[in-house]
């Protein structure tokens, strides 16, 4: 028996930020208001219609803040007594792929800023995915950028390839790279970076996350507050496996 090769672990960080939403207010501020009808006899101010929709509003409105800072957040430490922004909870994905080409753990691959011109844009990201090293050409992967520049991709590819009789799927594949898609996310607007991952390889880790869906309900005499708390942090297992452009750094 003759030993060869080995395996190293190497641990990858990935952050937890601590997300915080208070909100406190006095209903019955609605009571001689045209919308009094959500208020309520009940002394119990935390069973008043109005206490209901609003815990729903912040619920939907965590879940909105989220999907849109997913990109550009940058964490800022809180000062206390004020309320920070939902884009200095946590650390997007822009500053962690920025930190990994600085870091060199990451290459970015050159296109040049995108152009303005469909077709020629369509040929800019065929030549990102051909930057992609070839082990990598038949991995189910998601391009990712802004749903212009994903709008101006479909519309390039259509001209290129006469492709306007294919499904709206097979649009968004990458011509010869069928496991390659492109897709617009509302985080990246008015951005240039595009960037993909093999699916596996991007984390987005919670802890407590179910808080994020529902909020705790206090009164204190006619003030009613409503609360949670939970940690989202985002990342990738391997800087090695992120494919990023030379665009929004």
């Amino acid at each position: 028996f003759t030993a060869k090769g080995g395996i190293t672990f190497t641990p990858k960080a990935i952050p937890l930020f601590n997300v915080k939403v208070d909100q406190s207010f006095y209903p019955d501020a609605l009571k001689n208001q045209y919308i009094s009808f959500l208020t309520s006899n009940n002394l119990d101010r935390t069973t008043w219609p109005f206490v209901r929709f609003f815990a729903k509003y912040v619920i939907d409105q965590i879940q909105a803040d989220l999907v849109a800072n997913l990109y550009g957040a940058a964490y800022v430490a809180p000062t206390p007594g004020t309320a920070g922004a939902a884009s200095a909870s946590f650390d997007g994905l822009k500053k962690i792929i920025n930190a990994g080409i600085t870091a060199t753990t990451i290459t970015p691959i050159v296109t040049g800023a995108p152009n303005a011109i469909a077709l020629t844009w369509a040929g800019q990201v065929e030549t990102f995915v051909k930057g992609v090293p070839e082990l990598y050409w038949e991995t189910p992967m998601t391009i990712q950028m802004s749903r212009a520049l994903a709008l101006r991709y479909k519309e390039g590819r259509r001209t290129k390839y006469n492709s306007s009789y294919l499904q709206v799927s097979e649009q968004m594949a990458v011509q010869d790279f069928e496991q390659i898609q492109i897709a617009g996310r509302g985080s990246m607007t008015g951005k240039t970076k595009i960037w993909g991952t093999p699916k596996m390889n991007a984390i987005m880790a919670f802890k407590g996350g179910s808080n994020a869906q529902i909020m705790e309900v206090e009164k204190v005499d006619r003030q009613v507050k409503v609360y949670t708390d939970f940690w989202i942090g985002l990342g990738f297992i391997n800087d090695a496996l992120v494919f990023t452009n030379d665009q929004d750094l």
